[in-house]
């Protein structure tokens, strides 16, 4: 055997026993749920389509929030998406909410709220958030992506370690949701920002 090839050896041992040591790089934490097809109920505009939520995925890293929802197969648009996270697992509620209404031209809006039954605490531009966005889904599913820094998700000066959520959907005429995913005040399982 060759000196060459043995230091080519020595190396590749080194670097894979430095790799099994050190675990995988950080990566991020991502949950997705896929609801139930016709579960939505009926709003003002009689469709049984409207707001029905066919999927909706969450995934977190050190920096950014990502959030998407598609409609289910026959699903449309409705006039309201809310987000409801979770980012304090002693407290069991949400602590803040993201609204998207048709009405306020498109526009995302975050805010703390207090829990699921107590809104926005000092109203939607509460919270400030530079770097939240919304946009359209591409392709012909109605559906939408949102990027929300973390930094927007402070509690006590602390960026949240981890975070769980929950989407609703509603045609404003009611305080009821047309559909919700994971269920009505219920949140996915935790993911990691770590």
């Amino acid at each position: 055997m060759s000196p060459t090839l043995s230091k080519r050896g020595t190396i590749a041992a080194v670097i894979t026993a430095f790799l099994v040591v050190t675990g995988p790089a950080a990566h991020a934490g991502t949950w997705s749920h896929t609801d139930p097809t016709g579960d939505a109920r009926v709003g003002a505009s009689g469709s049984t389509g409207e707001g029905d939520i066919g999927r909706v995925k969450a995934t977190a890293n050190q920096r950014t929030l990502r959030l998407s929802w598609r409609a289910a197969p026959e699903g449309t648009w409705t006039n309201g998406m809310f987000w409801q996270l979770d980012t304090v697992k002693s407290d069991a509620g949400p602590e803040f909410m993201i609204s998207w209404t048709y009405d306020l031209s498109g526009r995302a809006y975050l805010g703390r709220i207090e829990s699921w039954t107590k809104g926005w605490a000092g109203g939607p531009s509460a919270t400030r958030c530079k770097g939240l966005k919304v946009a359209a889904a591409s392709g012909s599913t109605p559906g939408q992506d949102y990027r929300v820094p973390l930094r927007c998700l402070k509690t006590a000066g602390v960026k949240p370690a981890r975070i769980r959520v929950n989407l609703e959907s509603s045609d404003l005429s009611s305080s009821y949701a047309l559909d919700a995913a994971r269920g009505h005040h219920r949140f996915g399982r935790w993911i990691s920002t770590q």
